[in-house]
């Protein structure tokens, strides 16, 4: 994934009356925390963070005015309707430091055993991973078309992209299908 450049401005406002105003105005509030320093209030424009939140962008360079540094999208809340962003949250990272976070699994093909009566059991939807944030994949591919009855794929089974570790045990098991009985 790479990391993108993202302008965000100072905002001193924080009432609901001000944020409905900012909004208008074609920004989302967001918040800047981490790293042993105060949290910042921020505005981002909406459409340029939309455009970001389409390619799946969540490692930015965030620019303000008082200069540049690196961030990780660790929450976007939306409106009741969930299709508008209503507040951001980025927390301050280290581009040279592993982070510890959990990824989205992505199941790749129709298992062999399907053919059979089986059933695809999926055990987890995302692995805890370690990876430096430059690195960070949208998704990490299990291939299961192989799988045939009583056949499982276990966390240390994942093809894992260059640069990604597990942070999980490894006989984790992430998919099976269950034998005959």
């Amino acid at each position: 994934m790479e990391v993108t450049t993202l302008r965000a401005e100072a905002r001193a406002e924080s009432g609901s009356k001000q944020l409905r105003h900012l909004r208008a105005a074609g920004k989302v509030p967001a918040v800047v925390y981490g790293r042993g320093k105060d949290p910042v209030n921020l505005a981002v424009d909406a459409h340029v963070f939309g455009l970001e939140l389409r390619e799946r962008h969540k490692v930015f360079q965030l620019q303000t005015q008082s200069g540049t540094e690196a961030v990780l999208l660790k929450e976007v809340q939306y409106d009741h309707l969930g299709d508008t962003p209503m507040h951001l949250d980025f927390m301050r990272i280290d581009l040279n430091v592993p982070l510890r976070l959990r990824v989205e699994l992505t199941f790749i093909g129709v298992p062999a055993g399907l053919a059979k009566g089986g059933t695809l059991v999926k055990d987890v939807s995302n692995l805890a991973l370690k990876v430096l944030p430059a690195a960070l994949p949208h998704h990490i591919e299990v291939k299961v078309a192989a799988l045939n009855l009583g056949d499982e794929i276990l966390a240390k089974d994942v093809e894992l992209p260059t640069g990604v570790s597990l942070d999980c045990e490894p006989t984790l098991r992430v998919c099976h299908i269950p034998g005959a009985e």
